[in-house]
């Protein structure tokens, strides 16, 4: 989807979100506030036999739209390497030290941080020594993001505004997020590897019986399924969770992307 945009205009008035995944690449340009919004955008697939450097690389010469300049550009990396540890707690020298206390040492890595007012949370993250090189001499201005990042204040705030412990379920290919709240004070958020439906529903139900949420009181959020997928999730958890709310993507663009543009 690409609309008529002036890109002599771009580094004043548009931002670049860049999605990466395993599963594909994807990107939109978004103007500035009171711009009218997403105005372009586009999917690019991976070669899943290449690296991640590797396909990036292609990604950043076969697509126009970035070879502009941008007002703001954000990266999106989706990835369960992260950590997440209390704000008060994090500290810019210890960053990498907690993050491999958590998970394995890579040696080709760099850990990066999110810091996320309204969770009270950091997130450590890791991403590609050769894509982060890549990505930062092509966007000296880019901001980098776990996935998990915007999704994680975006729903504090839904949470808050629920008024009640609300558990939010963000399935994606090969992996669902699961973000829980209570009245907008972070619970728990975990990425877990899922091959469809049956894996989903155990661990989230795992989540939800481990945290000692009400089967009538609380409530589960479904994000960014199409309504089908939905729906056969609904149908499964009717019998173990009594309010399950669906909370849909705009066309075309991932959730956790359109939660970072909610949170600017």
């Amino acid at each position: 989807m690409t609309a008529l945009i002036d890109f002599a205009e771009s580094a004043k008035h548009y931002t670049l979100s860049i999605r990466l995944s395993t599963d594909g690449f994807s990107f939109s340009v978004g103007g500035s506030s009171g711009d009218g919004g997403e105005v372009a955008g586009g999917s690019f697939e991976v070669n899943v036999q290449h690296s991640l450097a590797a396909n990036l690389k292609q990604f950043l010469a076969q697509t126009g739209e970035l070879g502009h300049a941008y007002r703001q550009v954000n990266v999106l990396m989706h990835t369960d390497r992260y950590t997440v540890m209390p704000l008060d707690m994090y500290e810019d020298s210890l960053a990498e030290k907690v993050f491999y206390q958590n998970l394995p040492r890579r040696s080709n890595e760099v850990v990066l941080c999110n810091v996320l007012g309204r969770s009270g949370a950091a997130v450590l993250f890791g991403i590609d020594k050769l894509s982060h090189l890549f990505l930062s001499e092509h966007f000296p201005n880019a901001r980098f993001f776990a996935t998990v990042s915007p999704l994680m204040e975006y729903f504090s705030v839904k949470s808050r505004e629920c008024g009640c412990r609300s558990l939010f379920v963000h399935p994606t290919p090969g992996m669902t997020d699961v973000v829980a709240f209570d009245r907008g004070r972070l619970l728990l958020a975990n990425t877990y590897p899922t091959a469809g439906g049956d894996d989903c529903c155990f661990y989230l139900l795992g989540v939800w019986k481990s945290l000692e949420y009400s089967q009538e009181d609380d409530r589960l959020y479904l994000v960014g399924m199409s309504a089908s997928a939905a729906g056969r999730l609904t149908e499964r958890l009717a019998k173990f969770v009594r309010h399950v709310e669906v909370m849909e993507a705009a066309d075309n663009i991932p959730f956790d992307m359109q939660s970072l543009m909610l949170c600017e």
